[in-house]
């Protein structure tokens, strides 16, 4: 469910890169809009069918005799678990958006701070249940992605006050 929103935040890059350095903010903010729109969509497509079509993948992998019982809680993971795919691409747009923005180094540090916080989330609800875990990994997933494309469009922002401010200059 991933792998298109990963491709679509990758090649975001080099479009609203050389859009920047043209100084042309909208052909950027189309990027962006655009690359976020569509990872979106193949995303929640990808987690709309893991989530509808659960039953039948999971019975393909649980098809032997001991491995029945287990179906109904493989079935369930899947299902709540796929709602992870939509956040997660989310976190790629807004770490490519500081990527083309050449504000790299707040993803890597936003990132080294999410897995600490993931870790720690992890562990903490590996103390509850294996249903505990499930719903902690969407939460910390939902965080990651409202707070990266958060961190993409603030820096974006800035980018553009800039340019309008320089602009302005000139004039």
């Amino acid at each position: 469910a991933n792998l298109p929103s990963n491709a679509t935040s990758s090649s975001m890059i080099p479009v609203s890169s050389a859009a920047l350095g043209k100084k042309d903010i909208d052909k950027a903010r189309t990027a962006y809009t655009y690359a976020l729109k569509l990872s979106l969509a193949c995303s929640l497509a990808g987690a709309l069918i893991m989530f509808v079509f659960a039953e039948p993948l999971i019975s393909l992998l649980t098809y032997e005799p001991s491995m029945e019982a287990l179906r109904p809680e493989f079935t369930w993971t899947l299902m709540v678990g796929g709602l992870s795919a939509p956040l997660s691409a989310m976190m790629g747009i807004g770490s490519a958006m500081l990527q083309s923005l050449k504000r790299s180094k707040i993803s890597m540090y936003y990132y080294f701070f999410w897995m600490v916080l993931k870790l720690a989330m992890y562990a903490v609800a590996c103390q509850y249940s294996f249903h505990t875990l499930i719903y902690c990994m969407v939460l910390v997933h939902l965080i990651g992605g409202v707070c990266l494309l958060s961190l993409g469009y603030r820096e974006f922002g800035k980018i553009r006050r800039s340019l309008e401010n320089e602009a302005g200059a000139a004039a």
